[in-house]
């Protein structure tokens, strides 16, 4: 199987991963959009799993005029999905790349775990369209979208963590040992 990118590219790439969740916490961690009922800002609406939870979350927005900025923050999220999904696609290749050479357990792993990496585009795709649905149309919201996006949020973010900890995991590998 070819390599996807020079064993060089590794120390860029990793890097450009650790950057990629940097910027998910500061984009998920909106502090216009934190509140008592959802502390967490767009994180509780990514979870809200009835419609009731998600027309109080949005309520709460509109009380703080903050609507408008849910949805803007939900669009720049969609551009970021594939900055992120790409460099942990890149990386987990990378950390498979690193295990293989010094013989490391789970090296194979590395490229199935690359692969998957497109279903974070996928599903973070639907959460998003779930979320713009909802932002949209709350309250007069019907239909399975709150467990919908909670379904797509729940996978992709499995799909992205266990891609990161891969990524870290083959990171740590490359960097303690040898080559052998």
């Amino acid at each position: 199987m070819r390599d996807p990118l020079p064993p060089g590219w590794r120390i860029v790439v990793w890097p450009l991963t650790a950057l990629a969740f940097v910027g998910a916490a500061f984009l998920i961690r909106q502090w216009t959009l934190s509140t008592t009922v959802a502390p967490r800002g767009l994180l509780d609406l990514e979870f809200a799993s009835t419609q009731a939870r998600v027309n109080q979350i949005v309520a709460a927005w509109d009380f703080k005029q903050a609507r408008a900025e849910a949805i803007q923050v939900t669009y720049l999220d969609i551009l970021f999905i594939i900055f992120y999904s790409t460099s942990l696609s890149l990386s987990s290749a990378a950390a498979a790349d690193a295990l293989q050479i010094r013989h490391w357990p789970l090296a194979r792993v590395g490229r199935v775990l690359s692969w998957a990496q497109s279903g974070t585009v996928g599903f973070g795709g639907g959460e998003n369209v779930g979320m713009l649905w909802q932002l949209y149309r709350a309250p007069a919201v019907a239909g399975p979208w709150a467990r919908i996006t909670v379904m797509c949020a729940v996978v992709k973010w499995a799909l992205a963590l266990v891609g990161a900890l891969y990524s870290l995991y083959g990171a740590i590998a490359w960097i303690t040992s040898p080559r052998g």
